[in-house]
C-alpha cells in the first residue's frame, strides 16, 4: 500500500484500533494484571482531549429550525460528563496518550479510583425486599432505591463504596403499576363491554 494511502485514506476506528492496541498491550505489560475497569478508567483518565490538543477543538454545531425559527445544537463539541471528564461524540475522551498511559497503570494502587476497582464481581444483587414506592400523588411515579447489596453467593460486599465504571439494571422482577391499571387490563381482555374493552386498551 503506497504511503499517500496510509496517511489519507487510513482514519476513525481503521487508525484508532491499532493504535489504542498497541498503548493498551504496554500498558499490560505493566500492569499484567489489571481488570478491564481499570484499564478503561486509565484510558479516559490519560486521554488527550482538547484542553491539551487545540487542534482536537470543535465548534458546536448548529441548524435552522424553520418551524420553531431558532437554531438547534446538533452537536455540542467537547463537554464535561458528571465524572468531570471532557468527551465528544467525534473523538471520545480523546487521543490515547500511551506513555501517560503505562505510567498510570504502574501507580494504579496509589490511585483510590482506580485501586477502588479491583476484584468487583461482576453482579450485584440488592438484598432490600420492597425497593420501589410511588413518589407522587398520582401514583405513576415509583421510585426504587437499591441498597444492601450482595453477590450472587449471598455474601456481602464488605465495603461502604463502590466505584463503577459502567452499570446496568436488571428490574424484571419488579411489578409495580399504577392504581386501576390491572384491572383495567384484566377489562379488555372481556369482550361483553365493547366500550369498555377499546377505552381500556387505549389506557394499556
Amino acid at each position: 500500500m503506497p504511503l499517500w494511502d496510509c496517511t489519507n485514506t487510513m482514519n476513525g476506528t481503521s487508525a484508532a484500533a491499532p493504535a489504542v492496541s498497541g498503548a493498551v498491550a504496554l500498558a499490560y505489560q505493566a500492569r499484567p494484571n489489571m481488570t478491564v475497569a481499570e484499564l478503561r478508567y486509565l484510558l479516559a483518565k490519560t486521554a488527550r482531549n482538547d484542553s491539551v490538543m487545540p487542534t482536537l477543538a470543535l465548534t458546536p454545531l448548529e441548524a435552522d429550525d424553520d418551524t420553531y425559527k431558532e437554531k438547534v445544537i446538533l452537536d455540542y463539541g467537547w463537554q464535561d460528563n458528571a465524572a468531570g471528564y471532557r468527551f465528544s461524540n467525534w473523538y471520545g475522551f480523546g487521543v490515547a496518550d500511551a506513555g501517560a498511559l503505562v505510567k498510570a497503570a504502574l501507580e494504579c494502587d496509589k490511585d483510590p479510583a482506580c485501586s477502588g476497582m479491583k476484584d468487583l464481581p461482576e453482579k450485584f444483587i440488592s438484598s432490600n425486599e420492597n425497593p420501589c414506592a410511588y413518589t407522587d400523588d398520582s401514583r405513576r411515579l415509583i421510585t426504587c432505591s437499591f441498597s444492601d447489596f450482595q453477590n450472587e453467593e449471598g455474601d456481602p460486599l464488605g465495603r461502604d463504596e463502590l466505584i463503577l465504571d459502567a452499570l446496568t439494571y436488571d428490574v424484571s422482577g419488579l411489578n409495580y403499576l399504577p392504581e386501576g391499571i390491572i384491572e383495567a387490563c384484566e377489562l379488555a381482555g372481556s369482550p361483553e363491554d365493547e366500550e369498555v374493552t377499546e377505552h381500556n386498551i387505549e389506557r394499556k
